[in-house]
């Protein structure tokens, strides 16, 4: 496990000037084998390159060559994660394996030390493996432990769903709890053609390059207009962020203005997608929805817990309230069970088709 410090330094860092690098041995690419001149051929090389040549004098004292902390980090991070990456890829071979789950304090939704994982397990696997990233460290573990301690059997605890519970400072009623465990039993959709090679996302944006860069501008785009929606729907509620000594709970955010965690939350989405723009798989496998779970994880980050279109839902629906007896009243008026039906039907799938997450509402 690298220190939080040393992470911090990754990011200032140029493993290359550490490193020895394909490029550096061939003088450019090693296309017999597809090895990018950029490729790492050894960790540390070029340290110790200079080390032995300067120590030809077994009796002269060995000068070491000075090298940035910050690179020394880097290319500590590269070893580390390329060597996590190959006994993974081993492990997943030997055990029939398509996908790779990875999680815990080492990543932590760290952009390179997961670009550099799913890089490794591409190139060993030559594309047929995937390297997935747990976005809360600690979830699975609070599961496991609190399946373990109730006692029941594997096959019962495989058919049910959980889900976090994100504990709310200053208003959150009874005694909070991380975990709850779902209603809903875990099944595929019965109407599935083949559950097993359905994809939920429509579009690939690791392979689409277009897609990939509309989306992002999309998200680029709005990232202040959510905030905006963000702050009208955390100021309109009660008790909005009053925290006392008395408080029992300790957030990164507590203590911040609505104004300072609006910011925290527009830099956190320029930083995620400057992150995705250089680098798609920064934050594991890339869509739609990744790209709308890392928006909504951002608010969490930010301490906003509430729906940023919440506010408007509300004046839409005391609007349609005041709209609703002279809708019922006419569809009264329809003698013909047919055409009051078909009425009917429209008029529910006119009222789900209009979305506030389209780009043509939102806009």
């Amino acid at each position: 496990m690298l220190d939080p410090q040393v992470l911090d330094m990754c990011a200032r860092g140029t493993s290359h000037n550490v490193d020895m690098l394909v490029g550096d041995i061939y003088a450019g690419d090693y296309g017999k084998v597809g090895l990018d001149k950029t490729v790492t051929a050894s960790s540390f090389g070029k340290a110790m390159r200079n080390m032995t040549t300067n120590s030809g004098d077994n009796n002269a004292p060995v000068e070491i060559p000075k090298f940035a902390e910050e690179d020394i980090a880097k290319s500590l991070l590269h070893m580390t994660s390329n060597n996590i990456g190959q006994i993974a890829y081993l492990q997943a071979q030997l055990h029939g394996l398509k996908r790779i789950f990875f999680g815990g304090y080492f990543i932590r939704n760290h952009a390179y030390t997961m670009n550099t994982i799913s890089y490794a397990i591409n190139f060993w696997s030559k594309k047929k493996m995937q390297a997935l990233f747990l976005r809360h460290e600690g979830y699975l573990g609070a599961v496991g432990a609190y399946v373990l301690h109730s006692g029941r059997t594997v096959d019962t605890f495989r058919r049910e769903s959980w889900a976090e519970n994100f504990v709310v400072p200053g208003y959150q009623w009874g005694n909070p709890v991380a975990l709850e465990q779902l209603s809903v039993d875990l099944k595929a959709f019965p109407y599935l053609l083949d559950e097993e090679t359905y994809k939920a996302d429509t579009v690939d944006l690791m392979v689409d390059a277009d897609m990939r860069r509309y989306w992002l501008d999309y998200f680029e785009t709005n990232k202040t207009k959510t905030r905006d929606r963000l702050m009208q729907s955390e100021s309109a509620m009660p008790n909005n962020r009053k925290h006392t000594e008395e408080t029992p709970y300790s957030d990164q955010w507590i203590g911040n203005s609505l104004e300072e965690r609006g910011e925290n939350f527009v830099d956190k989405m320029t930083k995620i997608i400057s992150d995705l723009r250089t680098t798609p798989n920064a934050y594991g496998n890339l869509s739609v929805r990744s790209l709308f779970q890392l928006q909504a994880q951002a608010q969490r980050d930010c301490g906003f817990v509430s729906d940023p279109w919440k506010q408007v839902k509300v004046s839409e629906n005391a609007k349609a309230l005041e709209c609703l007896p002279d809708l019922l009243h006419k569809y009264d008026a329809i003698e013909n069970p047919r055409d009051k039906r078909s009425a009917l039907i429209k008029g529910i799938l006119s009222g789900n088709v209009f979305d506030w997450g389209a780009k043509a509402v939102a806009g």
